[in-house]
């Protein structure tokens, strides 16, 4: 609700609000337990919109193992969008990942710098 991102619940339930989502996944998993995904929305929202600031949150989601390489792939891809050292930089170390998807989208995001630079 906080970031504009349609969800699952109210999509079925579409007699309720957006805000009886919020207090049926608060009370499904508790705040700490949802903390990761919604500093993931943070950043992925911030980066849609072409907000300065979610260059760093980009940065932490693509360097964190835990979030999974699909997920660490999906923020590379948006750092692509960003004319910061950080971000190329990331985008660089990304193309030795032992995945193949992080590999992919770090190659082609430095593909797409360099067409828009």
């Amino acid at each position: 609700m906080a970031f504009g991102i349609p969800n699952a619940c109210t999509e079925c339930h579409a007699d309720k609000k957006p805000s009886w989502a919020v207090d049926i996944v608060g009370q499904w998993w508790p705040q700490n337990r949802r903390a990761k995904m919604i500093a993931r929305a943070a950043g992925v929202s911030a980066a849609r919109a072409g907000r300065p600031e979610a260059v760093a949150r980009l940065l932490a989601i693509a360097d964190d193992d835990r979030q999974g390489p699909l997920v660490q792939a999906n923020a590379l891809g948006y750092l692509r969008q960003f004319a910061d050292p950080r971000a190329t930089s990331a985008l660089v170390g990304a193309t030795s990942s032992a995945h193949p998807a992080i590999r992919s989208i770090a190659v082609a995001s430095l593909g797409q710098l360099s067409v828009k630079d």
